[in-house]
């Protein structure tokens, strides 16, 4: 009788706070980009997730590959948009 033995390996989802963590490590935009679009995404993209990813200096180019790595669940209302530009989040962000 023969043992079979199969690997499974769990893939990586990348969440804002390893995007965060990247960025605080000073890895290059080029990177982060790259790893974002080659893993499983669950980005936090609700308003305060947005405003938290600019505090954490993160790009616009790269939050905006976060919107299209993750497709959004829940739509922005006025309020929503009306918060996060007041929070001096970059308006390139909301295009």
């Amino acid at each position: 009788m023969a043992i079979s033995s199969t690997t499974i390996f769990a893939q990586e989802v990348l969440t804002n706070k390893e995007v965060t963590n990247l960025q605080i490590a000073k890895v290059s935009q080029d990177i982060i980009l790259a790893k974002i679009s080659s893993s499983k995404c669950n980005f936090d993209l609700t308003p305060q997730g947005i405003i938290e990813l600019d505090l954490a200096k993160v790009t616009d180019r790269v939050i905006k590959a976060m919107f299209v790595a993750s497709p959004s669940k829940s739509v922005l209302h006025n309020a929503d948009v009306i918060r996060i530009a007041q929070s001096d989040v970059s308006t390139s962000v909301l295009r």
